[in-house]
Order: structure tokens, then C-alpha cells, then sequence
């Protein structure tokens, strides 16, 4: 049973609400990852879902009925975002027919997943559980965790729920303490999800009707209860700004997200960065000092695009000191110890099956898995260098075929990572990363910055999203 902070309220005032978009376009639709923005001001849980932070939120739309890859008769859209406290979710209910809706369930933890219902899912703790919780029109809940097919008990504290209802449409927003999800949690966690929905329609003689936002496929019985399907949701690190991530994806570099666009040909390799490819290309600047998070005292840019069949990299570094450039290493042993910069990419639901390339600027190559010294991953990647005036650059373009990540076509943890030496520090050597790391590592290395394993936080990466179609 939930702990309510006080008792649900079923409103029907709908006048400022989020005005929904629903759809039924599946086949276009990417089911794979959803970003739960973080937000300064939490919405208020009213179930109008006028707050600012719903135009702002990425939407799960486009359900389908599983088992047929259709599209579901009354479509649905989920929202999610967070702060330090609480995951916000807002679920708009699609439904023709609301004079038939069904919502007999008043007690909680009772059947009420034969009600109209939103049930959503969350994984996976490392025990491998899943957690269930089910809603009805009426705010009726019902919580469970599950190990397999065994339950237990599951009941979250300070939920606060409500729901609102229309002429063709019924809402439910709430707020749910995040210690009350017995998963890990940190800015940048990505945790299995799924959000699914119970409905019944005149045409059906009122049987009961299913659809969920991820493709769950063949099956019967406890149809939802498919944690290896699930999608992630992503928590995301920092305020998003007032601008929405379905419609505006190249926006959220900031947060941590690069969309990768496509182009048919890939960028010439010769290290000049003047192909006209590299002017579609996503976009990365901004690195920070890894010891002090300040802007890099050395800036670096970097151009993501990707083909059919390989993804293509292009990274700028300025030198205004080229005199000063260290790169000696002829081989790749300690490769480190030159000027270099280190291209990760990783798993984004494990978090640690993630591979490294290091590049210097003779165009020596190591490559390894998980950053523990394991080489045996050697791909055939094509690289070159250029040394200019005031800065030095590299192209590179890595086959699909040989990174090996399931999804060439999906999303996948993601950061860029340079060093350098500068005069001024007596050249020591100087890091910097496009995405933040801490000084206080949870990675299995050295918490030392002068570490040289201290890149190698696969839990602060950002996320690249290789979904055909996005950035561009």
C-alpha cells in the first residue's frame, strides 16, 4: 500500500493544461531511452499538468498493442522529470469513450490493474528486482515489487497523487520521493523502465485492453512483467533549458546528450576537417579541467556524424603552444604520458562494458576495454592527424562492426577527454573532459586526478543517440 501525503483528489478543471499531441506513428518512434530532465522548480501535483516543466519534458508516446505492432486504439503520452528529491510523472490518457471508463477498484493494493490504469516499471535493483506500481481514474494504487514471478511487498511513503478528468481524457501526475525507489540513485543514473496502460472499449464488449510504450512482443499471462525489454530512463544531471527535447534535441548538449545526425557519406579521413560532412555534424565545446571543473585552460571541439555503417569523429584541439606539443610515443605503450585525446563509448544500461580509443598527435592508436588494460579489442579504425599553426586535429571513422555494443542504432554512454601540457604548470599534465567528472571517483581506478586511469568514470559519461534521423 502507498503512503499518500493526503487523500487523492479527482478534479475536473482542465482549462491551462498541457495541450497533448497524441500519436500513432510507431514505426518512427525510438522506444529504446527517455530523459527525465531535472528541474529547478518541481511542478505542483494537481493534475492539471499546466506547470512549465511538462512543454519542457521529452514525451513517451506512440504505444502500441503488443502482439500486434499496431498502434493502441486510445493513445497515451508519459512524462518524467526530477530534482533532488522526487521523480515527477505525468501520464495523459487518451480515452473516446470516457462515459464507459472503468474504475470500480477502491482499495489499495486490490486488483486495480483490472481498472482503467496506468502501471509503470521500474529496474532493476542488484538483487534483480523490478517494481510495479499501478494507478486508476479514481488515484487507487496498487505496489509491488517482483523477483521473477515471486511478489512482495513494495510500499513507497509521500506519494502524492491526482488525477483530472475530460470529455476525452483523463491525466494523473504525481510525485514519488526517490529514497522511496529501492534503486541506485545519482544525477546521470539510468535506471529499466516501462510504462503500460489498461483500457476497455465499446467495440470489445468491454474486454479488457493493453498497450505499452515498449515493445514487449509475443506473450500472455503476465504480459507486462518483461524486465529484459524494458527501456531506459535516464535522470538527467543538469537543468534543462526552457526548450523541448522531442522537438528540439540538438538544444541538450548541455545535459550531457549529443543526437548524432546521419549523412549517406561519410567525412574524408586526412585530419584537414574541411569536408562540408563535418558542417551537419553534432557539435561538443566547452571541456572542463578535471581538478577544479573550471573551463579548460586549452579548449577542444568535437564533430560527431554518423553513416549507415560507421560513426565519424572529428576533434580540434588548439594549441596555441604548438612548440610545447609532447608527442613522442611512436608505439602505444604509455601513450598517455603524450598530448592525446581519448574517445569513450559504453553501454548505457550496465554503465561499465565501455571502450576506449586514444589518439596522439602522431596518430598512434591504442585501444582497450574498460580502461583496465585489456587490448584484446582491436579495432580497424580509420585515423588521421594534422598538426597546424596553433592546433592539431584528428578524423577518425569506427566501423559499427567493430565496437562491440548491441545497438548501432540506438543509444549508448558517451565522453571525449583530452590531455595537454601548458608552460605555465611546468608541464604537467593537464586533463580535461567534456563531461564533469568528480574528483571522488566511483570507478574501480585511482581517485588521484594525476591518475592516469582517472578519465575512466563510465558512471559520469553523457549519452549519444545514434537513432537514425535525430540532430539533423
Amino acid at each position: 500500500m502507498i503512503g499518500l501525503v493526503f487523500p487523492v483528489m479527482i478534479s475536473f478543471s482542465v482549462a491551462a493544461r498541457f495541450q497533448p499531441k497524441f500519436s500513432s506513428d510507431i514505426k518512427n518512434a525510438d522506444h529504446t531511452v527517455l530523459h527525465a530532465i531535472k528541474v529547478e522548480k518541481p511542478p505542483v501535483i494537481d493534475g492539471e499538468l499546466n506547470d512549465p516543466v511538462w512543454t519542457r519534458a521529452q514525451q513517451a508516446k506512440s504505444f502500441t498493442a503488443p502482439g500486434r505492432k499496431e498502434p493502441s486504439d486510445e493513445q497515451t503520452i508519459a512524462m518524467f522529470c526530477h530534482d533532488d528529491k522526487n521523480l515527477y510523472v505525468a501520464v495523459i490518457c487518451q480515452d473516446l469513450e470516457m462515459e464507459n471508463l472503468v474504475s470500480v477498484h477502491k482499495k489499495n493494493d486490490d486488483t486495480v490493474y483490472l481498472d482503467d490504469s496506468v502501471e509503470l516499471f521500474f529496474g532493476m535493483g542488484k538483487d534483480g528486482a523490478f517494481y510495479q506500481l499501478i494507478i486508476n481514474p479514481s488515484g487507487v494504487t496498487a505496489s509491488w515489487k517482483w523477483m521473477g514471478s515471486a511478489k512482495k511487498d513494495w510500499d513507497p511513503k509521500r506519494v502524492q497523487i491526482k488525477v483530472t478528468k475530460d470529455d476525452a481524457l483523463w491525466c494523473l501526475e504525481m510525485s514519488i520521493p526517490l529514497d522511496q525507489i529501492p534503486l541506485n540513485y545519482r544525477d546521470g543514473t539510468s535506471w529499466k523502465f516501462n510504462v503500460c496502460r489498461n483500457y476497455y472499449t465499446d467495440e470489445d464488449d468491454y474486454n479488457h485492453r493493453i498497450s505499452s510504450w515498449v515493445d514487449l512482443g509475443e506473450g500472455s499471462g503476465w504480459f507486462y512483467h518483461k524486465p529484459e525489454k524494458f527501456a531506459a530512463l535516464i535522470l538527467d544531471k543538469l537543468q534543462c533549458p526552457a526548450t523541448s527535447l522531442a522537438t528540439k534535441p540538438a538544444d541538450f548538449q548541455k545535459s550531457g546528450i549529443v543526437n548524432c545526425p546521419q549523412s549517406i557519406v561519410g567525412p574524408r579521413i586526412d585530419g584537414n576537417l574541411n569536408d562540408d560532412v563535418w558542417e551537419k555534424a553534432a557539435k561538443i565545446t566547452s571541456f572542463f579541467d578535471v581538478a577544479d571543473l573550471n573551463p579548460a585552460k586549452k579548449q577542444t571541439t568535437v564533430y560527431v556524424i554518423r553513416t549507415d555503417n560507421a560513426i565519424n569523429f572529428g576533434i580540434y584541439c588548439k594549441e596555441p603552444q604548438m612548440e610545447y606539443l609532447v608527442a613522442i610515443k611512436e608505439h602505444k605503450s604509455n601513450l598517455w604520458q603524450d598530448d592525446c585525446v581519448e574517445i569513450f563509448l559504453g553501454n548505457l544500461i550496465t554503465r561499465q562494458e565501455y571502450y576506449n580509443i586514444m589518439i596522439n598527435p602522431l596518430g598512434v592508436v591504442l585501444t582497450q576495454k574498460q580502461g583496465n588494460g585489456d587490448e584484446t579489442w582491436r579495432p580497424e579504425i580509420n585515423v588521421a592527424v594534422k598538426k597546424n599553426v596553433d592546433s592539431w586535429c584528428v578524423e577518425l571513422a569506427i566501423p559499427f562492426s567493430q565496437i562491440p555494443l548491441k545497438q548501432s542504432d540506438g543509444v549508448w554512454s558517451f565522453n571525449v577527454c583530452r590531455s595537454f601540457y601548458t608552460e605555465e604548470d611546468d608541464y604537467t599534465r593537464n586533463k580535461s573532459s567534456w563531461m564533469k567528472l568528480s574528483p571522488v571517483s566511483s570507478s574501480i581506478y585511482n581517485n588521484n586526478p594525476n591518475d592516469l586511469h582517472f578519465y575512466h568514470q563510465p558512471e559520469k559519461f553523457g549519452t549519444l543517440n545514434l537513432k537514425k534521423g535525430v540532430g539533423g
